[in-house]
């Protein structure tokens, strides 16, 4: 691959071992492994999908930076971003 032009892009490896690669690619989906969160699309603000992962997970504490980066990586791929396949990836 040459020079990367200005854009956002996010390294990736769906399941183990990247192994879930193509059915990612045949649904259009991207897999987290957060099923106990469900489809993310339910949720309308970081605050929402924050307190979700602190009931799925039972934490005591605020999980403020995973629902954060999550929350943010859902929000910019609703935009157009590229996600790249590691090159030792499957």
């Amino acid at each position: 691959m040459g020079i990367i032009e200005d854009g956002k892009y996010w390294v990736i490896a769906p399941g183990e071992q990247a192994k879930l690669w193509k059915e990612c690619l045949k649904n259009g989906v991207i897999y987290l492994g957060w099923n106990k969160i469900g489809d993310f699309r339910q949720y309308n603000s970081q605050k929402e999908f924050t307190q979700a992962i602190k009931i799925a997970w039972g934490h005591q504490h605020n999980p403020t930076n995973d629902g954060l980066t999550t929350y943010q990586l859902l929000m910019i791929s609703s935009q157009v971003i590229s996600f790249l396949q590691r090159k030792d990836d499957h």
